[in-house]
């Protein structure tokens, strides 16, 4: 899992997110992550929805093609890991963890956006 999502289980518990080595906490700003990077960016358009409309809905379109990307890629590779699984052993867990880093892929870039 991307670590700017991660929680580790500590529901914002600040010693317990720096002992997992998690960006960001109730009290520590980070643009690393998810939590910090979504509020600051709604604090921002919140104040100014006029004059922030426009680059969300672009920023917004601009990674849902970024996404759709991902997805065409992913998906005949995932189907076919599947297909694979299912008439073999029945051993999914590759397939699923091709799906988790395409899914960590995506969290990673919308942070970063």
């Amino acid at each position: 899992m991307d670590a700017s999502y991660d929680d580790y289980n500590c529901s914002a518990r600040l010693a317990c997110r720096t002992g997992a080595g998690l960006p960001g906490a109730m009290l520590s700003f980070s643009w690393n992550s998810g939590y910090w990077v979504n509020s600051a960016v709604a604090k921002l358009v919140y104040g100014g929805v006029d004059s922030a409309k426009c680059a969300v809905v672009d920023a917004k379109h601009a990674f849902e093609a970024y996404a759709e990307g991902l997805l065409a890629d992913a998906s005949p590779k995932a189907s076919s890991c599947f297909s694979a699984a299912a008439s073999d052993d029945g051993d999914a867990s590759k397939c699923v963890a091709m799906l988790d880093d395409v899914a960590t892929a995506a969290t990673k870039e919308a942070t970063a956006r």
